[in-house]
This record gives C-alpha cells, sequence and structure tokens, in this order.
C-alpha cells in the first residue's frame, strides 16, 4: 500500500501469500480477505491489479494462463468493493510500438527488460522508507508508485451497474482524465 501526502509518497504496508498448492478459487479468495482488510485498516481511494503478459520461459504455460485467471477473477471481484485499475509489468515492445505501451516496469525504470534488481534500485532513490525484501512486495509497492508517476499506463475496471459508484468514483474519474490531459 502506498500512499501519497504533501506530494511524498510513503510505503504504508506491504505483505504476500504463497499461492502455491491451492487452486485459484482458493487463491482469489485469500488474496480478497486480505485486500478487504487492509481496506478496512487504511481506508485507500482506489486499488491497483497487475495483470501477467509475455509469459517467462520458466513458467509452464498452463501455471501463466492460472496466473492471468488468478489476477482477472480479483480484478473483476473486487471492483465491487473501490474502484479497480489495472496494468501490466511490462510489454514486448513497450518503447518500440505505439499500440503496446511499456507497463509500468518499463516506465518506472526506462529499461525494455527490467529485472527485479532495477526496480529496486528505481525504487530506493524515492525516499518511500523501508522497501520490502521479497521481489512480489517490491513489484506491489512498484506498482503503486507507478500508478502516481505514470496513471495513464493504467486502465479501469468497469463496476458492475447495478452498483451506484458514487461521487469518489467519479472524482478518481476525473482526476485521471485531468492527468491525461496535462
Amino acid at each position: 500500500m502506498v500512499e501519497e501526502s504533501e506530494g511524498r509518497l510513503f510505503v504504508v504496508e506491504h505483505g504476500s501469500l504463497s499461492a502455491s498448492r491451492r487452486g485459484r478459487q482458493e487463491v482469489v479468495g485469500a488474496v480478497e480477505a486480505l485486500v478487504i482488510q487492509a481496506v478496512e485498516r487504511h481506508g485507500p481511494d482506489l486499488l491497483l491489479v497487475e495483470l501477467p503478459k509475455g509469459r517467462k520461459p520458466s513458467v509452464p504455460r498452463e501455471v501463466w494462463r492460472e496466473l492471468q485467471g488468478i489476477a482477472h477473477s480479483l480484478a473483476s471481484r473486487l471492483s465491487s468493493t473501490l474502484p479497480v485499475c489495472t496494468a501490466f509489468a511490462s510489454t514486448p515492445r513497450g518503447f518500440h510500438d505505439p499500440f503496446q505501451p511499456p507497463g509500468w516496469r518499463q516506465r518506472l525504470t526506462g529499461l525494455n527488460r527490467p529485472s527485479d534488481l532495477d526496480v529496486r534500485r528505481s525504487l530506493e532513490g524515492l525516499g518511500l522508507g523501508p522497501l520490502p525484501r521479497n521481489s512480489h512486495e517490491l513489484d506491489a509497492v512498484g506498482l503503486g508508485v507507478a500508478y502516481f508517476h505514470f496513471p495513464e499506463l493504467f486502465q479501469w475496471v468497469e463496476e458492475p451497474s447495478s452498483r451506484d459508484p458514487g461521487p469518489r468514483w467519479d472524482a478518481l474519474t476525473e482526476e485521471l482524465r485531468r492527468l491525461w490531459a496535462a
């Protein structure tokens, strides 16, 4: 969880869970419960979900598809709790193809194929407070920081039409439109 105060960003909370030996619904339920607890503690304005893109050679195809399903399920289910934005970490031709903009990792580091160490180095110079050692938690912090610096990389997940999103949703949408226009 990243918070902005007086023009500075701070790491408020971070955490992770092990998804090994769990089915998709169990993982989605566990992550959803952790997010809801964090929302109750801190009251954030929106949630960010990273979508997997461009399978890594070390990850089997079926595992990658499962990860994509989990991310999409979480984005959809959590959008009934708070406004949700999604982004890709990296896109294969991010800096070279106008139809595939760079992912948040690429924009944060300025590199086409950023490593975990590149992300850490980019975040260390920002004075966010103590950074997590776990690379997954560090990515979550990086995703939050990227939203503040590069909101154009994020896509809104539409809330269910049966729920009135209220003034906070409208204010966030207007703020994002204003930033895009700048």
